[in-house]
């Protein structure tokens, strides 16, 4: 079972409703006392980093679960956004 820790919906309400941070990624920690995960967040990214820097900070060889604010343009000259969620699993 993996409990998700509280904080975890604010910071992605904050992401989606109020464009705070650019990307959350999240980890999932183990207690091995009681055999109990946690979802948390590991790390938001600021507002004006881009997709390369979310890249640099995904780890190399544990897996993440990941949400990116991307804003692009369309065809017609459009301003968009969307939310892509992601789950890293690196080989």
């Amino acid at each position: 079972k993996t409990n998700i820790d509280a904080n975890c919906k604010e910071v992605y309400e904050k992401l989606k409703f109020n464009k705070q941070g650019r990307y959350i990624i999240y980890k999932v920690e183990n207690e091995t006392v009681v055999s109990i995960s946690y979802l948390v967040i590991e790390t938001v990214g600021q507002r004006e980093e881009g997709w390369p820097e979310f890249l640099k900070v995904l780890p190399a060889k544990e897996p993440r679960m990941c949400v990116f604010d991307l804003e692009y343009s369309t065809h017609d000259g459009m301003n968009c956004s969307k939310l892509i969620f992601c789950y890293w699993l690196p080989d």
